[in-house]
């Protein structure tokens, strides 16, 4: 160190070893953050001579010294690294004394020498190490970075260059920085630790590979850097070819081309971080990076608040607003980050009024965003992050990208996919996986395509309501051809046919999308569109029992229908009050069913609207108002020559008589019901086979109930069979909700019949219903099974209780197969021995 009177030696030397002990932060960073500070731009051509000991900084230049130190001297601080902190008039009086030495003439207009390299604690000259400070409150990626720490062996062949790929805003630079800190505190790299920023996608040039073999050279010590790129990578190579193991790591990669010539050979180790996959580089061992868990990024939240002051427990006293919040920031690291800064400015800023803010604004992106620059001096602000990604985009892909996030469904296929965008299959899935490429769409393994929150919400705010309502026209045209082809195939008798099942998938797949497009038709006036493509869907949503995806839908088509004539009304407001019935929502079903019956266009129309009010007034526990509707939708079917819709109405007629206690009448009617499916011929293939299928299903499951209400002990075993028989149709046609019934209806007849001979098979029976209800199943039959099994359980294990069968029936009873056992295993020998209806028949024993 220089004599003490020589201040002009001594303030670059100073500066030097505070840089040093910040970690040598990345200078463009650096003078962004204390430009933040400082309120205006601060050159980096200034700072650069200062730090490098070519230059004394001048008087006038004190406040942007004085910033600089505060900001060195912070880092230094967070980074736990030892040093000697200097108070600001202490650097005042040494600037001034420096300037006194050169007034004086005892110096000239620069230090004499360059300030000697920083000795580490042993003495010896300091072993290269560039690392931005670790994150102090780094949360999660458990998994990444134990993967990250397996691969930084040196002496264990592994894959040499890894790369750490992600969205924007992943937090990739924040997992490479605090591994290769990891590293560097174990000694895995005594030959040094270096960090060179890319600038792949930031508001600055990006370096190309000369020039950051130049950075890496210069900070392993070479004084000579040569001029072409090719020697730049050969003295690289030859220089780390004579030392320790060496980790480089660098950030923001924007394409494999920087990287040219820069991989080093074991047992060095190369760490990269890019917002692409970088998979021109055949032999890098990739590590993907996704949104942050739900409980992650309610800890980092609760992290980065306590960091500013301990004591803050809003976290902890508010963890459903910390949930929210994470959910609202897509889980993703940056924007969590920016509200907990938010956060830290009003320490009595409740987290409930955060989430509300950020689920009432309009624009959400806006207020993440916060008005400084992290530590790489990037913007704190989540569009500006993605604005870097969208503009290195090609014309065709900011297209797709903008069409992608701002048509309506939470994913998309590529069938669907090539007709928004309006190209071919092959153009369309190059675009998709280019997309996927640079982390700008996710493929699911499904094989289906989405978008991270807040990426749609980004892509969308860059699309025109032209082309938008081009491509939602496009898309609409698309579901409303698919849906009712997809819909009759799914009608066809056998849930088993390759067409069926096809179907099936297909809308399995595609019903959210087609849902939100409901809506987003609607609200783009392409009214009659909603209503029929609302229309269209209810078969299959009735199906799967998609209850909240029908109502929200549903009401979409009934705000549009408003605008329209009174048959498209009564078409909106029966399907919404079926979808509300089919949700155990019978109160708010019944006036839509009530206008709907009014606005009928037609005795057809109007039969069919009678049939479902029907079934609410049964929802409500008006039985007798249920068997009107019933008998008036049965003459109007029968007045039309209507026998599959006679027959629907017979078979809810039969079970409002039921529940009435008309039991013999119940089992005429639904018995009469199941004679005219026999003996009205079929339509053909694909013209609703289904309907009349599915008819006969209801009437062998409200038989099989009505058998066992009526007298069980006397027609308990032909109820059986008549539910077998309901079991059967609900297996053929895939239907789990008919399949969660049957079985139900089977364990509480069973034990009806006789706790202690069928317990065993009740069991089974509500077992295999409570699976089925594990799939979104009705939820109102499941706590019916739930409550049987229960029962079943207790019959199975009190002996004292019901009847006690001789050995002889007992040895029989155990030979015999329960008839529902032979139906789920494909065997219907028994359910096909006769073909009575009626109940005086007992055809299982």
């Amino acid at each position: 160190m220089a004599g003490a009177d020589d201040a002009a030696e001594r303030l670059p030397a100073e500066l030097a070893r505070l840089y040093a002990a910040a970690g040598s932060p990345p200078q463009a960073a650096l003078v962004q953050r204390c430009g933040a500070r400082l309120g205006r731009q601060v050159s980096l051509s200034t700072v650069n001579p200062w730090l490098r000991g070519h230059n004394l900084p001048a008087l006038s230049s004190w406040p942007v010294l004085r910033v600089l130190v505060e900001v060195l001297q912070q880092m230094a601080a967070e980074r736990g690294t030892a040093f000697d902190r200097r108070t600001e008039g202490s650097w005042s009086a040494l600037l001034r004394s420096a300037h006194d030495q050169l007034a004086a003439g005892k110096r000239g207009g620069r230090p004499r020498k360059k300030p000697p390299r920083a000795p580490d604690s042993s003495g010896n000259p300091r072993i290269p190490h560039s690392l931005p400070a670790d994150v102090v409150d780094f949360t999660g990626r458990d998994a990444e970075v134990r993967e990250l720490l397996g691969l930084l062996e040196p002496d264990t062949p592994t894959d040499v260059v890894l790369v750490a790929a992600g969205m924007a805003g992943a937090g990739k630079t924040a997992l490479a920085v605090h591994v290769a800190h990891r590293v560097h505190r174990e000694g895995r790299f005594p030959g040094g630790v270096l960090f060179v920023d890319l600038h792949g996608f930031s508001p600055d040039a990006p370096l190309d590979a000369a020039d950051t073999a130049a950075i890496l050279l210069r900070a392993l010590g070479c004084r000579t850097v040569p001029s072409s790129a090719t020697e730049r990578a050969a003295a690289l190579h030859s220089l780390l070819a004579g030392r320790p193991p060496v980790l480089i790591v660098l950030d923001n990669a924007a394409s494999a081309q920087q990287l040219t010539g820069l991989t080093p050979h074991p047992p060095h180790r190369l760490l990269v971080t890019s917002r692409i996959t970088l998979s021109a580089l055949p032999s890098a061992r990739r590590v993907p990076l996704d949104s942050l868990s739900a409980q992650e990024s309610t800890t980092l939240l609760d992290r980065a608040l306590r960091r500013a002051d301990a004591d803050d427990e809003r976290v902890t006293k508010e963890p459903d607003a910390a949930r929210r919040i994470a959910e609202l920031c897509g889980f993703l690291p940056l924007a969590l980050r920016i509200t907990a800064a938010q956060l830290r400015d009003d320490l009595h800023h409740l987290l409930a009024d955060q989430a509300d803010a950020l689920t009432h604004v309009h624009d959400r992106l806006g207020l993440l965003s916060y008005d400084d620059v992290d530590a790489e001096g990037r913007p704190l602000a989540v569009r500006a992050a993605f604005d870097l990604s969208f503009a290195r985009l090609l014309d065709a892909h900011r297209r797709a990208f903008r069409l992608l996030g701002a048509l309506p469904g939470p994913d998309i296929g590529q069938e669907t996919a090539a007709v928004a965008l309006d190209r071919g299959a092959h153009d369309t899935y190059r675009l998709l996986a280019d997309l996927a490429r640079r982390h700008l769409l996710r493929r699911r393994p499904d094989g289906r395509w989405d978008m991270h929150d807040l990426l749609r919400l980004y892509a969308g705010e860059q699309a025109t309501r032209e082309e938008y309502d081009a491509a939602l026209d496009r898309m609409l045209h698309h579901y409303r051809r698919r849906v009712p082809a997809a819909c009759r195939r799914l009608s066809r008798d056998t849930g088993r046919s390759k067409d069926r099942r096809e179907a099936v998938e297909w809308l399995d797949a595609e019903h959210g999308s087609v849902a939100e497009a409901v809506v987003a038709a609607g609200e783009r006036t392409r009214r009659r569109e909603a209503v029929q493509l609302a229309a269209d869907m209810a078969t299959f949503w009735e199906f799967r029992r998609h209850s909240r995806e029908w109502i929200a839908a549903a009401e979409a088509a009934l705000r549009a229908a408003r605008h329209l004539g009174a048959s498209d009304l009564c078409a909106a407001s029966s399907n919404l009050g079926n979808a509300y019935r089919v949700n155990h929502q019978p109160d708010e079903a019944l006036p839509h069913l009530e206008r709907a019956a009014l606005l009928a266009p037609n005795e057809a129309a109007r039969g069919k609207v009678l049939h479902n009010l029907g079934l609410v007034h049964f929802q409500l526990g008006r039985y007798g108002d249920a068997a009107s509707q019933h008998q008036t939708d049965l003459d109007i079917c029968r007045s039309r020559g209507d026998a599959l819709g006679a027959a629907q109405a017979l078979a809810a007629l039969g079970d409002a008589q039921r529940m009435l206690d008309q039991h013999a009448d119940a089992a005429a009617t639904l018995q009469t019901a199941l004679s005219l499916l026999d003996a009205h011929p079929r339509p053909a293939e694909g013209m609703g086979t289904g309907a009349f299928t599915d008819t006969r299903l209801r009437a062998h499951m409200n038989l099989g109930l009505t058998l066992m209400r009526w007298n069980a002990s006397d027609y308990g075993r032909c109820g059986i069979w008549h539910l077998c028989h309901a079991l059967r149709i609900a297996l053929e046609r895939d239907n789990r909700e008919a399949q969660l019934k049957a079985l139900t209806n089977l364990a509480a007849l069973y034990l009806t019949i006789c706790p202690d001979c069928h317990a065993p098979s009740a069991i089974d029976c509500a077992t295999r219903a409570l699976t089925l209800s594990e799939h979104g199943a009705d939820p109102v039959v499941a706590a019916g099974a739930q409550l049987i099994l229960s029962q079943a359980d207790m019959a199975l294990g009190n002996e004292a209780a019901g009847c006690h069968p001789t050995a002889d029936t007992a040895d029989t009873a155990a030979q015999q197969r329960p008839l529902h056992a032979s139906v789920l295993e494909g065997d219907y020998e028994e359910l096909e021995r006769t073909t009575f209806y009626g109940f005086r028949y007992a055809v299982w024993s």
